[in-house]
Formats: C-alpha cells, sequence, structure tokens
C-alpha cells in the first residue's frame, strides 16, 4: 500500500499520522460483512440451523450494526524489509514445516495437524506426497495480484509518481535461482573454496550383511570385487 497516490498529475501524499482512517475502515467493514450476510441468506446460500429462523438472524444483524466493532489495525514497519519477512512467510511458508513431521519409519510418515498441531496423523510415504504436492502451484500460476499502481496496467502511472518522487526507473530482477539466493551458502558449495560441486559420480546404497550394515573393510572389499 502507497502512503499516497496520483490525483491528475500531482502527488498527493498520505498524512503522516495514519495511512488508513481507523474509524472508517471499522465502520465500512461492519456495514459490508452485515450486507455480504444479508445477501447471501436472500439468495439462499446461507444454510441457517434448524432452531434458527431467518427473522432471528435478521434481528441480531440489526443489533450487531448498533455495536463497535473492533477492526485490528497493526503499527506501521520501520523499514521495508520487514515488510517483505513478514509477506514472505505466508507466500513461500510451504505446506509444512520440519518440526510437524514427527517420525518417518517404515514407509509412513507421522505429523501434526489441526488446532494449534496438537493432533496427530500416519500416511503412508505415496500419500504424503500426493498431499504435499497439492500445495505446489502449476507453472506460470499468477500467485501475488497486484492492484492500483503496482497493477500491470498502472506501469505508467508508477512510473510517473517515481519520477515525480525523484525515485530512478523501476528495474524487474532477473531470475534467481535456488543456488544464488542461498548467497554461496548452499549444500552444493564446497566448504572450503566457496565453488560450485560437480557431481561426478553416483554411489549405489550400502548393501546389508546378517549383522547390518557393511563397515568400511568390507566396504573396500565389496568395491574391489
Amino acid at each position: 500500500v502507497t502512503g499516497g497516490g496520483l490525483r491528475g498529475d500531482h502527488w498527493i501524499s498520505a498524512s503522516k499520522r495514519f495511512l488508513i482512517p481507523f474509524r472508517v475502515v471499522r465502520a465500512k467493514f461492519r456495514g459490508k460483512l452485515i450486507a455480504f450476510i444479508r445477501t447471501a441468506l436472500e439468495n439462499g446460500e446461507l444454510v441457517l440451523p434448524v432452531e434458527t429462523s431467518p427473522q432471528q438472524l435478521h434481528n441480531l444483524l440489526n443489533k450487531l450494526g448498533r455495536k463497535p466493532w473492533n477492526v485490528h489495525l497493526r503499527e506501521t514497519y520501520s523499514h521495508g524489509r520487514g515488510v517483505l519477512i513478514y509477506l514472505a512467510r505466508y507466500l513461500r511458508g510451504g505446506p509444512i514445516s520440519n518440526r510437524r513431521i514427527i517420525r518417518i519409519k517404515d514407509g509412513n510418515v507421522t505429523f501434526r495437524y489441526g488446532r494449534k498441531n496438537k493432533a496427530f496423523m500416519t500416511l503412508p510415504m505415496g500419500s504424503f506426497i500426493g498431499r504435499y504436492l497439492q500445495h505446489v502451484p502449476q507453472p506460470n500460476t499468477v500467485m501475488v495480484r497486484s492492484y492500483g499502481l503496482y497493477h500491470h496496467s498502472g506501469r505508467k502511472q508508477l512510473e510517473r509518481c517515481r519520477d515525480i518522487l525523484g525515485q530512478p526507473p523501476l528495474k524487474e530482477p532477473g531470475f534467481l535461482d535456488w543456488q544464488t539466493l542461498w548467497q554461496g551458502q548452499g549444500p552444493e558449495r564446497c566448504p572450503v573454496c566457496g565453488k560450485r560441486l560437480l557431481c561426478l559420480e553416483t554411489f549405489a546404497p550400502l548393501k546389508k550383511s546378517a549383522t547390518g550394515y557393511l563397515n568400511a573393510e568390507e566396504l573396500r572389499h565389496a568395491k574391489a570385487a
């Protein structure tokens, strides 16, 4: 959300005290939500409990419309990096975190889920991977949509705003692979020289002996054979 807007060919800055008027947002949110509930009830999209009649719901909405609602507005960030980190956790957080996975054993995966992750579920490996892949977006899927000055159709207005505010033209960043995003600290980098490691050979899994995995001496003999 910008701290101002373009009116004609002039930039109008928002008030330094606040960006969004709290009382207006509170009343607007209350009115819109109640109106959407009434419309859904009239169109048959809202199913009421058996013990509740439509008139009772209308009476409740009238009562709620006379009460002041609370709208949670956070304090502003003093730097843009905090905003990016906050949004990135929602956009690229991943379907499930590593700490929710409790056990991987005998081809099954046990993980936490539900309210506050207090429940447990165990699924076969294939089913778990299938559920995970349902959260992976298809190629070219738009995950973040922009509006106003940041919409692709408002590029000229955005460039005009940047020119008025003395900012350089906007440059589109190039594609970054995950190795570059790791900034040289990834597992594919040599911990000594920092150069990218090259895969020269792939070893098959270790064979088991009667007492377990082969030890170092047995492994050398197996490779020689």
